[in-house]
């Protein structure tokens, strides 16, 4: 949730590029359960501050001036204070810390691959449903949609092969391959309880692997010119898109999707290619984007809150990426316009709930120079300590 009056609309743009569902709304209209609160300095010591889900995080957003407001903000209950200028890298950063619920998904979204009608307008169309959860789907298909258009989903009904259940939702993101075919998100909203039953089920249904993606001839609703290549697409994808995980531009699909889905993930060297066959993908999903495949979870997990940052290390919040004893490579961002700072740091000691205890190792003259600086101009400020967002780059394990 986001309260401004405008001047947070860079705040917007990037929350909105890490997948996120933006609510902006007066303090008044503000719903009781969010999972983010961004608010300008304005509206950040009102008493919509207090209001958000289990474990909600309360960021403010100040300019250079307001170095006084923010001990106000932090007795209003803001936990994070940003002041301004920023790095566009570090508030990314910070927003997917902010947004990460830990290494499982809040609600489980499952690959399908079967054929789907849905509709927006009049008219009845046609598509792959990619995959499912409680909260969305994700369609590929010819029609093109906008982003926030209302549209009318027929799932498929576990119980009845032959029958499906409609489901009213918006369109929250779209994307177009190199082919020109399209694909969007939709998100179900506050779905009824009867539908939510069917819904449960429909999700069940396809709990250890995607369909069998079907031939022209086995859809017999669907243009076989337009089946096909969808079908293909939502075989090697459907494991990894997901209506709130934002994708920009069009995505970059080779004409055998599953060679360079391969290719990439040996590029990447993170990812392990899609098995064939009667066997299922078990591995975490992945976003394909030209040749390199991005995991946002994973991502997220690597983002470390850094604290009390000095010459020789920094405390950092608890993640489950750290070990103790373990070295890593962290970029550490530092002033719009500059260059991340990368160093060598080890885990050095476990404070419990005050995080972990880094110390850099290694560091070069010029390398110490460039942190000097870093900790007299820190582009978060919380309290009087300097927080600074850095990310895990790798283990040197």
């Amino acid at each position: 949730m986001m309260l401004h009056d405008g001047e947070l609309a860079d705040v917007r743009a990037l929350a909105e590029s890490v997948g996120a569902r933006v609510v902006e709304c007066r303090p008044s209209e503000a719903p009781a359960a969010w999972d983010v609160l961004v608010a300008s300095g304005r509206y950040a010591r009102g008493d919509a501050v207090r209001g958000g889900a289990a474990h909600a995080v309360r960021i403010a957003v100040l300019d250079r001036h307001a170095r006084s407001m923010r001990a106000v903000v932090r007795r209003a209950g803001i936990d994070l204070v940003v002041r301004r200028p920023v790095h566009p890298a570090a508030l990314r950063l910070l927003l997917l810390h902010a947004l990460y619920r830990g290494p499982e998904r809040r609600t489980r979204r499952v690959a399908v691959g079967s054929a789907v009608r849905f509709r927006t307008g009049f008219r009845r169309r046609d598509g792959i449903l990619a995959d499912l959860s409680m909260r969305g789907c994700q369609i590929l298909a010819e029609k093109r949609v906008r982003v926030g258009q209302s549209v009318v989903v027929w799932i498929p009904d576990a119980a009845h092969a032959s029958r499906s259940f409609a489901l009213r939702g918006r369109v929250v993101r779209t994307l177009v391959t190199d082919a020109g075919e399209h694909g969007f998100g939709v998100d179900f909203g506050k779905v009824d309880k009867d539908l939510a039953a069917h819904l449960k089920l429909a999700v069940l249904a396809y709990a250890d692997g995607p369909a069998a993606c079907p031939h022209a001839s086995a859809a017999p609703h669907a243009d076989p010119g337009v089946t096909q290549p969808l079908a293909a697409f939502a075989e090697t994808h459907a494991h990894e898109l997901d209506p709130n995980e934002t994708t920009h531009g069009a995505c970059s699909v080779a004409a055998d999707c599953r060679e360079a889905v391969r290719a990439a993930a040996e590029l990447d060297g993170g990812c392990t290619p899609a098995p064939t066959g009667a066997e299922r993908r078990e591995a975490a999903r992945h976003v394909y984007e030209g040749r390199r495949v991005v995991a946002l979870g994973e991502q997220a997990a690597r983002v470390l809150i850094g604290r009390d940052l000095s010459i020789g290390g920094m405390r950092v919040d608890r993640s489950v990426e750290l070990r103790l004893g373990q070295s890593y490579q962290i970029a550490i961002h530092v002033a719009p316009g500059q260059t991340p700072l990368v160093l060598s740091a080890e885990v050095v000691r476990d404070d419990g709930a005050r995080g972990y205890a880094l110390r850099f190792v290694d560091v070069t003259a010029l390398a110490e120079r460039y942190l000097r600086k870093m900790v007299d101009s820190l582009p978060v400020q919380e309290d009087e300590q300097g927080v600074v967002v850095s990310e895990i780059v790798r283990s040197d394990a």
